[in-house]
Parts: C-alpha cells; sequence; structure tokens
C-alpha cells in the first residue's frame, strides 16, 4: 500500500508540479493574445467534456476490477470505445461554426481522448492495486510536455499551437512509454477484456 501511495504521488504530485510550470511558462514563450486564444479553446472543451468525464468511468473501472466482476470492467470500456469518439468528432465539428481554429481544436481533443484513454489503463490497474505503470508513466509524460513545450518553441512553433501541440506529444509520449515498458500489463488487459466476452461472471481466479 505504502508503494502505491508513493507511485500516486509521483503522478499527481510531480505531475502537477511540471503541468504547473508548463502553464507558467506560456507567457512568456506566447503573446499574451495566443495564450488567451489557447486558454479559451483548452477551456472550453474541458467543460464540455466534463459530462463523459462525471460518469465516472475511471471509478467504475477500478471498482469492478476490484471486486473482479470483468463483464462490468469491459462495459465500461466498450462504452468509452463508443461514446468517446463520438463525442470528439461532435465537438470538432461543432468547432467549425466557433471563432476557433479547427486545427488546434482538433488537436486540443486529440490530446484529451488519448489521456481519457490513458486514465482507464490507469483506473484498470488502480482496482488491481498495481499503480506503478500510472506513477512512472504519468510523471515522465508531464515532464515530457515541459521539454516539447520548450523544443517546439525552439524549433519556430508559435501561436496556440505551440502549448496545443506540446500537451499532444505529451500524451503520445505516455502511450509510448506504455507500450514499450508495460506490454506485459496491456497483455494482461487485453486478456481480461476478452475473457469477459463469455459473460457476467467472468472473474478473477
Amino acid at each position: 500500500m505504502i508503494a502505491n501511495l508513493l507511485w500516486g504521488f509521483l503522478h499527481h504530485g510531480l505531475g502537477r508540479a511540471c503541468l504547473f510550470v508548463f502553464f507558467l511558462l506560456l507567457p512568456t514563450l506566447m503573446a499574451i493574445e495566443d495564450v488567451g486564444r489557447f486558454t479559451i479553446a483548452y477551456t472550453a472543451l474541458l467543460l464540455l467534456l466534463q459530462p463523459l468525464a462525471e460518469t465516472s468511468l475511471g471509478l467504475i473501472v477500478t471498482k469492478y476490477t476490484a471486486r473482479g466482476e470483468l463483464a462490468m470492467v469491459r462495459a465500461a470500456f466498450a462504452g468509452a470505445a463508443r461514446a468517446l469518439p463520438l463525442v470528439l468528432g461532435t465537438l470538432w465539428v461543432a468547432s467549425l461554426l466557433a471563432p476557433v481554429s479547427p486545427v488546434l481544436t482538433a488537436v486540443l481533443l486529440a490530446y484529451l481522448g488519448l489521456i481519457l484513454y490513458q486514465s482507464l489503463v490507469f483506473a484498470y490497474l488502480r482496482g488491481r492495486q498495481r499503480m506503478r505503470m500510472e506513477g512512472v508513466v504519468g510523471g515522465l509524460e508531464k515532464l515530457a510536455s515541459l521539454a516539447a513545450l520548450l523544443g517546439l518553441w525552439r524549433a519556430g512553433v508559435a501561436g496556440p499551437l505551440l502549448p496545443a501541440l506540446a500537451l499532444l506529444a505529451m500524451a503520445c509520449t505516455g502511450w509510448l512509454l506504455m507500450l514499450a515498458l508495460y506490454r506485459a500489463e496491456l497483455a494482461e488487459l487485453r486478456a481480461a477484456l476478452r475473457g469477459a466476452e463469455g459473460g457476467g461472471a467472468a472473474r478473477w481466479v
């Protein structure tokens, strides 16, 4: 349990500190008008996605994983797989009617989609009392956001796309780390979800 608390602190403590520095750097690297455009787009998308986040899919996955009720876990993942692309696509089409760059919106939606799916994987492992992936990946990807922000700025990327691309790079880094370092855990998740297809009685052995 102590180890899980430490992994959780690494993710949320280090992660939040890195994101604090990330947003603190924006007025230094960008024009104030561009910071405002990015902040408005980012905040608006977060607010529009809030109803999906409030379905508590992560808590559902953690709870039913801990109970060994894999059919419910599979239902949560299947619901997210169906709903999230539809919601993200609808938001992008709706953004075409707003005074917001469709490219900026697409980049931010891609970032949010990757992060939401990643949170479900973390929730599954949390239910198994194994938070090492969450700590390592969550902490390193937030550090990567700072490296991406500064690297893109030095490469000449400017405007609201600068932080948006840095956040997308962060999410992609997180998934690459998961695929490279935690193949066994991801394979276990795939096997668990396939095992649940046989019916609602599937449980941990």
